[in-house]
């Protein structure tokens, strides 16, 4: 119950659900980015979301391939917010971002919080574009490296199954309040609460000539409540 009626923790966690808008800013993530790449921030810092929900993925322990082209190997969750809680985290972010329609990566209403992509593999490539392919890659910047997780590094999973974990006071040292989680790829049908940080892009979307704003929400941790 308290993962769902929790509404902010110190300056740095926050539910959207639950929080207002008007304790957020936005922070362009970094120097010599885009213009449109904000981050969701409160004061100086990077605010860290935390949302509750149902599992309807998990791919937070082995890497999958996106549906790029070139394919790149990314880690996610993906999750499906209650019925009212998906209004109020849509309402949330469009006023944060000053948007009346924002895009986001969503499959079948289930928000899919993503690491970082990895790098594409140079041995799947057409041989003669190969090298035009790497220097591409290369010129991307490095903007949600300090915001997101690379998909190389270990997302850490918590257990508060059997625990009554209090979110208002315990977030701030969850490492030490919560045991790792340790049966593998998070069951589909679990109640978890996720914590990420939530940035801006220009980007393509079906259906819509030029570029159109994006959010990506980028997956630090999950706590595992319950399990079916």
């Amino acid at each position: 119950y308290n993962a769902m009626t929790f509404t902010q923790a110190n300056d740095t966690f926050v539910n959207p659900i639950r929080c207002s808008p008007g304790l957020m800013r936005l922070k362009q993530a970094a120097f010599g980015t885009s213009p449109s790449t904000y981050r969701l921030s409160i004061g100086n810092h990077a605010a860290i979301c935390v949302s509750a929900g149902m599992c309807m993925e998990s791919y937070i322990m082995e890497p999958t391939q996106s549906g790029g082209n070139p394919p790149r190997l990314r880690k996610y969750i993906s999750l499906l917010l209650h019925n009212q809680d998906w209004e109020r985290w849509e309402s949330f972010l469009c006023v944060c971002f000053g948007q009346y329609e924002l895009y986001a990566q969503i499959t079948a209403k289930a928000v899919n919080m993503t690491t970082r992509l990895g790098q594409p593999d140079p041995a799947k490539q057409v041989q003669h574009l190969l090298f035009a392919q790497i220097r591409r890659y290369q010129s991307v910047g490095t903007c949600f490296l300090h915001l997101q997780v690379l998909m190389s590094t270990t997302v850490p999973v918590y257990d508060a199954r059997h625990r009554e974990f209090d979110f208002d006071t315990e977030l701030p040292s969850l490492a030490t309040a919560l045991p790792r989680w340790t049966g593998g790829e998070i069951p589909i049908g679990s109640f978890i609460v996720v914590g990420y940080t939530v940035a801006s892009y220009l980007g393509k979307a079906q259906g819509q000539d030029g570029k159109v704003l994006h959010i990506g929400n980028n997956i630090l941790w999950a706590i595992i409540c319950g399990t079916p």
